[in-house]
C-alpha cells in the first residue's frame, strides 16, 4: 500500500487518534500469550531436545551431526 493512501486511510478512520471513553477500532495483538502459546505447543520441547544434543547448534547453526547448516 502506498504510504500516502494509508496516512489517508488512517486519516479518515481516526487510527492512531485518541478519544476518551473509546476503543481503538482494532485489536492489539498480545505477543507475550503469543509466545507461551508456541512454547506451550512444543517449540521449547524442540529447542531443549536440539540444543541438549548439540549445544554449538544455538550459537553457530550446526546439525546434530555437527555439520555447519547454511544461511
Amino acid at each position: 500500500m502506498d504510504i500516502k493512501a494509508l496516512s489517508l486511510r488512517y486519516h479518515e478512520d481516526d487510527i492512531l487518534i485518541f478519544h476518551a471513553n473509546h476503543s481503538q477500532p482494532y485489536v492489539a495483538i498480545d505477543a507475550f500469550a503469543a509466545g507461551i502459546s508456541k512454547l506451550e505447543g512444543g517449540k521449547l520441547v524442540d529447542f531443549i531436545q536440539h540444543t541438549s544434543s548439540n549445544p554449538a547448534a544455538v550459537h553457530i547453526g550446526v546439525n546434530a551431526d555437527h555439520t555447519v547448516l547454511s544461511h
